[in-house]
């Protein structure tokens, strides 16, 4: 089996490093927009750090097991029969 190679600099995604402030405020530098919009153009992606409170990533993940925990109690729910 041939090793494994790691990725060209030019096959990572972009990131563009918002500051807590950005993140705060909802109100991103013109800087960071322009960095954002040519690495979409030209990558088709872009990665903005730091642009997601964690604290709303907790409660909705709290709102979402709750939801599924309960979505798996239905009797409609199809679960595959899968051994591991």
């Amino acid at each position: 089996m041939p090793a494994a190679r790691a990725p060209l600099h030019f096959q990572e995604p972009h990131i563009v490093r918002l500051s807590d402030k950005e993140r705060i405020t909802g109100i991103i530098t013109e800087e960071h927009v322009g960095e954002a919009v040519t690495a979409m153009h030209r990558d088709g992606l872009v990665v903005l750090e730091n642009a997601v409170d964690t604290q709303h990533c907790d409660v909705l993940n709290e709102m979402l097991v709750n939801e599924a925990t309960a979505m798996a109690k239905l009797p409609t729910t199809h679960f595959n029969d899968v051994c591991f």
